[in-house]
């Protein structure tokens, strides 16, 4: 699955179901990877329509 985001993304887990902590400041850029793959999948979707 591509990311609909151009700027980098924090490495993926092993573990697909281990939260990813963000190694990033809190920025605009880090905040969707602090919420659910549900609603991130769901926001990225939204926002490319």
């Amino acid at each position: 699955m591509s990311m609909p985001f151009c700027f980098r993304s924090p490495p993926i887990p092993s573990n697909p179901r281990q939260k990813i902590k963000p190694t990033i400041p809190k920025s605009t850029f880090s905040y969707p990877f602090l919420i659910p793959q549900k609603h991130f999948f769901s926001l990225s979707v939204s926002r490319s329509n």
